[in-house]
């Protein structure tokens, strides 16, 4: 199946919320390390993968003041991003090939760690609530090893879900307000944090952004930005209304917990996201 207009629109409120997060809260760390041999036998046999103690790490170039890595140092040596070597941003980590790169060279770099993470899901809002707060592997603070395992969700972080949509008529010739209601779970290691995160969504009512296709999804399987240096400001040159989603409304709540201080804190966004657009065309 081609994607649909709902798959457009969760990706681009995806890349959206992460943007508005990063650069309204400046809600990044700029990190400098040592990154560590870690096997991975879900790459290509011919990628050594050196990870960090740290991920997401921030790939939009227009976040002012964060580190967006075009290589890393092998031995002391530049080496930059090229068909060699991919910079898995969504795992912290890069992958390198070739004869010259052995288990044991000297990585080092520096990059940008999220504050939060951000995590499409179609879990269960219950169990994901349940399970992610009981079993969080949190990335702040870290010891006793070099390096997280790849894959695996960490927390502090958010997860967007799309909850629905609906399509009302607005004027004559078939045009409809399609309205998509998008949930986000937050979870944070302190009240200060969570407090943060809900009040800066809770001022981005009326704000706009662009609707971006399904498959203009920056990163690739690897973890790697598609077409270096990625900007999301370039998703608000030739302005378009036919393809510009207005966040209509913005609920917030926090989850409130007796069970105990050691879970983490919990928060809830809903979004009303509007378009007027022909879908019978």
């Amino acid at each position: 199946m081609k994607p649909q207009y709902q798959h457009n629109v969760t990706t681009s409120f995806a890349l959206w919320l992460d943007h508005y997060l990063l650069q309204k809260g400046e809600a990044y760390t700029n990190q400098t390390g040592r990154f560590y041999y870690n096997e991975d036998a879900r790459l290509p046999s011919t990628y050594k993968a050196f990870g960090t103690q740290y991920r997401q790490w921030v790939y939009d170039s227009a976040i002012t003041g964060a580190t967006i890595p075009s290589g890393v140092f092998i031995n002391s040596t530049f080496t930059p991003r090229s068909s060699a070597l991919k910079i898995d941003f969504l795992n912290g980590r890069v992958l390198a090939t070739g004869a010259g790169v052995a288990t044991g060279a000297a990585v080092t770099g520096s990059f940008s760690v999220k504050d939060f993470n951000v995590y499409l899901s179609n879990e269960n809002e219950e169990d994901l609530v349940i399970e992610k707060n009981l079993s969080s592997q949190k990335k702040f603070p870290w010891s006793g090893a070099t390096y997280l395992p790849p894959y695996d969700q960490t927390l502090p972080a958010i997860y967007i879900m799309s909850d629905s949509f609906e399509n009302t008529p607005f004027s004559f010739g078939g045009e409809d307000e399609t309205r998509s209601m998008m949930r986000s779970i937050v979870f944070a290691d302190d009240p200060y944090s969570l407090d943060g995160v809900l009040s800066i969504f809770a001022d981005s009512k009326n704000r706009v952004f662009k609707q971006k296709d399904f498959g203009s999804y920056p990163i690739n399987e690897f973890g790697d930005i598609k077409t270096p240096p990625f900007s999301f400001d370039d998703y608000y040159t030739n302005p378009n209304p036919s393809v510009e989603l207005f966040i209509d409304d913005v609920t917030v709540s926090k989850f409130k917990d007796s069970r105990g201080s050691a879970r983490s804190y919990i928060g809830f966004l809903d979004f009303e996201v509007i378009n007027y657009r022909y879908p019978r065309a």
